[in-house]
């Protein structure tokens, strides 16, 4: 038994040896085959080496085109140019832009934008809107001499502000053909002839700074649209305000100034000007009338009249033309010359001043003039307030309704300056 043993233990190594010869062998072809592993790897290391070459090129193209169009981007807004006249803040995008004109400054502004003027400009361009601007003139002037369009069934706002200006000597500033609103935040804008026009039914609205025109119609209302003014200054030399047609304009504050003719050439002129089926609410401010009219009804509108100063140098004060409607129920209106009605009804219109369901009030409204109030053949209504006419407080006989629960009296006084005249008041 135990030479057997020794033969098998032989047996069983050589057959382990063999077992070792046939792995190693497999091993070495997996590792050094040209399938192998060792293989495979150089193959992967070159093959990657060559495609991040590839991928380094093509990067490399891709940043030549970004560098291109990034440079033709610059030099269309104007960001290389170091004189650049407008500064484009977009509403969601941080990088700021530049250009040179409104019109290529617009074409880069998305709803909200800030366009800032950067210097002193003379802008040729055309620029339409048709969605919210905001144009900071960052105190400087911007000559145009094409009016801002803002586009038809534009529902956008366009607001102006910073303490600059706005210029065009041969045009307008802004025509107004959309349903939005133009808001004057400040600042000045100066043209000949209708500096705003407001075409169809948008909304013009005077919060602060002055708006000229040189020649005639400072804001020109043609159809449905709305003038607002709360505080600022509009002023021309003939008319300042026109209500066109069935417009609306409300005076909330502010002054309306000028009027150095009151007829030329066959016109006749007021510093605002109800031409239609209008309305006007005054609520508030002062108009000052130097030569023209200070206010005129001319057809079938609506004047009403809840306050502030309504001032005529050397003219009639207001107008009411035809058979339109005038309501005074507070505030002060006078003329200054000494031949003028501060008041007149032309025609078969309707004047009331005061309101007979308020108390008694002997102070305000208050009107004066050489006569307060004259009344042709239409409707005068004395209801409450105070007239005071220099030759008499108003035409005889010319009161139609006055109140019920007090008596009308008459009186006398003195101005400031020495200047007697003649009252009317109730008690």
């Amino acid at each position: 038994m135990k030479g057997n043993t020794k033969g098998i233990t032989l047996i069983a190594l050589i057959i382990s040896v063999i077992i070792i010869m046939i792995l190693g062998t497999i091993t070495m072809d997996a590792v050094l085959d040209e399938n192998g592993f060792l293989y495979k790897s150089r193959e992967l290391k070159e093959n990657g080496t060559t495609q991040e070459t590839e991928q380094k090129n093509d990067l490399d193209v891709v940043t030549d085109q970004f560098e291109d169009e990034k440079n033709d981007y610059d030099e269309y807004t104007g960001k290389n140019t170091p004189d650049a006249n407008y500064q484009i803040e977009r509403y969601n995008i941080l990088e700021l832009a530049y250009a040179n004109t409104l019109e290529e400054a617009y074409k880069l502004a998305d709803s909200g934008t800030i366009i800032t003027a950067l210097k002193d400009v003379t802008d040729d361009s055309t620029l339409e809107i048709n969605k919210d601007i905001i144009l900071d003139t960052n105190g400087r002037t911007i000559t145009i001499t094409n009016p801002i369009n803002i586009l038809e069934n534009s529902y956008g706002t366009l607001t102006i502000k910073g303490n600059g200006k706005i210029l065009n000597n041969t045009n307008g500033i802004i025509e107004h053909k959309g349903n939005g609103e133009v808001v004057i935040e400040e600042g000045r804008l100066e043209a000949q002839n209708n500096t705003i026009n407001i075409v169809n039914n948008g909304t013009v609205r005077i919060k602060n700074g002055k708006i000229t025109a040189t020649n005639n119609v400072a804001i020109n209302n043609q159809n449905a649209g709305k003038i607002i003014l709360e505080e600022g200054n509009i002023n021309s030399p003939r008319n300042v305000l026109l209500n066109l047609t069935s417009g609306t304009i409300e005076i909330n504050g502010g002054t309306i100034t000028g009027g150095n003719y009151s007829v030329e050439n066959g016109s006749t002129y007021a510093l605002v000007t109800n031409c239609s089926n209008g309305r006007i609410d005054i609520n508030n401010g002062e108009i000052t009338a130097n030569s023209n009219y200070a206010l005129w009804n001319q057809s079938t509108g609506n004047i009403t009249i809840n306050g502030g100063k309504i001032d005529a140098l050397t003219n009639l004060a207001v107008y009411n033309a035809s058979t339109g409607e005038i309501k005074i129920n507070d505030g002060e209106v006078l003329t200054e010359a000494n031949n003028k009605y501060a008041i007149e009804n032309g025609s078969t219109g309707i004047i009331t001043i005061g309101d007979n369901t308020k108390p008694i009030n002997d102070s305000s409204p208050s009107i004066y003039g050489n006569i307060a109030v004259s009344n042709r053949t239409g409707t005068f209504n004395f209801y409450n307030g105070i007239l005071r006419g220099i030759t008499t407080a108003y035409d005889e006989n010319s009161i139609t309704n006055q109140r019920t629960d007090a008596t009308l009296k008459s009186g006398v006084g003195t101005t400031s300056t020495g200047i007697s005249y003649k009252t009317a008041y109730y008690e």
